[in-house]
């Protein structure tokens, strides 16, 4: 058994692909190197596989949505209103599409989807230990921090996503041991996310653990009744979530100075988001410059403290505006409405793999709903959200029956 497992002239192209993939998911959130490396074998494997596929030209929706945003974020590198650093955001862009549209694509097994699903969830205990080890022994940093995810934000986000699966599939499961293996999982998870203290991911994570509840479980009562007692019970402990949203309250500075952040934004908006935009990753060209420049202009008097300077506009719907341009926008929504219309389509017959509609819910938030305070759809995080989905879009493309169908 052992040998022909280690007997790598027998795998075929599918194995090393799934096998890349599953070490990925591990590597994400704990080590830099081995995540790119595995990342570059998976789109590697995976494209070769799909390329020989006879069905390879055979179109279908998924196709099309993830082609807009390619198409849009090529424009948007060769026609860029600014030189910059437009090259470098092209190809982080393009790993993030192409490893979206391959695993959509890929008609794994129930038990692959399961696998891999498992192992994303697994993975993110070792760097929320170290987190813990860092935070609290080295005092390190003042946020719980995800080794190779890095800011507060980022691993806010990650976290949260990973909590809606989680707690997703501790609702379907059926085996106790299972059950309560993934209940304290998820307890663990939502005290972790307690301490990296980003509201926003906070905020992705009770919305997306409140439908989940009433959707997926037919015990809401009793669920909902424990949640709710755990947020209270959190709140009246000073977690340091709470905290963090009290002190901006007393500041008067609830946004953590994003409406400043965006103020710059719109300005861009205004005289740089052309059809194409200003080239993926060029938001950091927009400096003071440019704006008392443009508020001079109009013949208005330019106010410094109403604007704060940053590398990301900290709204993904703004940054495509800007960086994509109008195409870009559109081709966002276009991922948005496609993703709604399979989330909408709320399973009637439950099972033991309705866990990944919510884990894909979770994801969907990640993206849309932080995606208000942050620029989303990017690095870790933009991957994770990007695999949720793809678990789901398989699933409910290629094993849902008319029998038992959404």
């Amino acid at each position: 058994m052992i040998k022909n497992i280690f007997d790598f002239k027998k795998w075929t192209l599918i194995k090393f692909e799934i096998i890349s993939l599953g070490l990925l998911l591990f590597f994400l959130p704990n080590f830099e190197a081995p995540k790119n490396l595995f990342l570059l074998s998976y789109l590697i494997f995976g494209l070769i596989r799909h390329l020989k596929n006879p069905n390879f030209l055979k179109i279908k929706k998924i196709d099309y949505i993830f082609l807009i945003l390619l198409i849009s974020l090529l424009l948007s590198t060769i026609f860029s209103a600014y030189t910059g650093d437009e090259w470098h955001g092209l190809r982080s862009g393009i790993t993030m599409i192409l490893f979206g549209w391959l695993l959509a694509r890929s008609e794994y097994s129930k038990k692959t989807l399961n696998t891999l699903f498992v192992i994303s969830i697994l993975s993110v205990i070792p760097t929320i230990l170290f987190g813990f080890y860092e935070l609290f022994w080295l005092k390190k940093f003042y946020f719980l921090k995800l080794h190779s995810v890095g800011h507060v934000n980022a691993s806010g986000i990650y976290l949260a996503t990973v909590c809606g699966g989680v707690l997703a599939i501790s609702l379907v499961s059926h085996e106790r041991t299972k059950k309560y293996f993934f209940l304290v999982t998820s307890l663990f998870f939502y005290i972790a996310l307690l301490f990296v203290q980003s509201r926003s991911a906070f905020l992705e994570f009770l919305i997306a653990s409140l439908i989940i509840i009433l959707i997926i479980n037919n015990q809401k009562k009793l669920y909902l009744f424990g949640f709710v007692s755990l947020i209270f019970i959190s709140f009246l402990a000073h977690a340091p979530v709470f905290e963090k949203q009290m002190l901006q309250h007393k500041q008067g500075d609830v946004l953590a100075e994003r409406d400043k952040i965006w103020n710059v934004a719109l300005e861009a908006i205004k005289s740089k988001s052309t059809f194409f935009g200003i080239g993926p990753n060029n938001y950091y060209l927009i400096d003071s410059n440019f704006v008392k420049k443009n508020v001079e202009g109009r013949g208005e008097l330019y106010d410094s403290t109403h604007y704060k300077y940053s590398t990301l506009t900290h709204n993904v719907y703004l940054s495509f505006l800007i960086e994509r341009g109008l195409f870009g926008f559109f081709a966002l929504i276009a991922l948005m409405i496609f993703w709604l219309q399979i989330l909408f389509k709320i399973p009637k017959y439950k099972n033991e793999y309705f866990f990944l509609w919510g884990a894909s819910l979770s994801a969907f938030l990640s993206i849309f709903l932080a995606g208000l305070f942050h620029t989303t759809l990017i690095h870790e995080p933009g991957i994770l959200a990007l695999f949720f989905f793809g678990l789901h879009y398989i699933y409910s493309s290629y094993f849902l029956t008319k029998h038992n169908a959404y």
